[in-house]
């Protein structure tokens, strides 16, 4: 969080629209600055469970204040965190885990975070050919959408310690979750240039792998948004390895200089920390599984 006379213009260039409407906003201010801003928001659909409010919490780092009003703010009562709710951090707040434990949350989700640069160099002749495992790479169809989105959905709730922990509430609301995803998933695979890729084995689909291209970032400029689905029968052959790699040239030939994802996945996680990927947030959640703080740096 950047600090200084600049620092409530910066926020509302960023965070604006998400304040305007936020259920609850809370902020701390010292010597005239904002050095604290905790944001309610509203309610939204994810992949998976109940819609679920989320909580984004900013603060300067080098003010000892503004860690004791998180602390205060979001183990009293004036700052209301739903039963369903998210509570994203930065690595710093990383003492906050242990009372936010003691109501229930645990830690759900690491952000992470590399440059593609850094990432190419770590990968290099890493991973196998897909046909060395009979295996066919190719880039989809838009006509493709809907049995991607099917091999999503169903990896995710047969393993919902990758995901978000559950199934959604209702069928109403799966539908309509598959409507959404099926719809930004074409759009994509129909807009060059390609930034998504399937592995095959004789015509059924067992993989996949892809990124969204953000060229203008206000926090990390030109980034892409990575992600990784691997069916258990292709696990284990460093397959994974490939899907980096083909992805983070794919991103290095567009010029883009970020990466960055979300996971709970172990094997995720072992990977990108080898390729220089770093904690930049992790996610706090009420709804279960959890992963061990110990991956969040001290």
């Amino acid at each position: 969080m950047p600090t200084g006379p600049e620092t409530g213009a910066f926020l509302h260039s960023i965070y604006g629209p998400l304040v305007a409407a936020a259920q609850q906003v809370e902020t701390l201010h010292q010597n005239g600055s904002l050095v604290g801003i905790a944001i309610l928001g509203q309610p939204r659909s994810e992949r998976f469970g109940p819609p679920e409010s989320f909580v984004r919490l900013l603060r300067d780092p080098e003010c000892d204040a503004a860690l004791e009003w998180a602390h205060d703010l979001l183990t009293g009562d004036t700052f209301v965190l739903p039963p369903h709710c998210s509570l994203e951090l930065d690595p710093t707040d990383r003492s906050l885990i242990a009372p936010m434990e003691q109501r229930g949350f645990g830690v759900a989700k690491l952000k992470l975070r590399g440059r593609v640069d850094h990432a190419l160099a770590h990968l290099k002749d890493k991973g196998v050919a897909p046909a060395s495992v009979d295996l066919t790479l190719s880039v989809p169809e838009a006509e493709q959408a809907v049995a991607i989105n099917a091999l999503l959905r169903d990896f995710f709730a047969m393993h919902p310690a990758l995901g978000w922990g559950g199934p959604p509430a209702n069928a109403e609301q799966q539908a309509e979750i598959d409507r959404r995803e099926t719809k930004d998933l074409e759009q994509r695979l129909s807009t060059p240039p390609s930034s998504d890729f399937i592995l095959c084995r004789a015509g059924k689909l067992l993989g996949y792998f892809g990124f969204t291209h953000q060229p203008n970032h206000p926090l990390l400029g030109s980034c892409g948004g990575v992600n990784i689905v691997l069916l258990p029968e292709i696990q284990g052959l460093g397959l994974g390895w490939m899907a980096y790699r083909h992805m983070v040239e794919a991103m290095h030939a567009l010029g883009i200089e970020t990466l960055y994802g979300s996971t709970s996945n172990p094997a995720v996680i072992r990977i990108s920390t080898r390729i220089g990927r770093r904690v930049a947030q992790f996610v706090l959640r009420r709804d279960g599984p959890f992963v061990s703080p110990a991956l969040i740096p001290d």
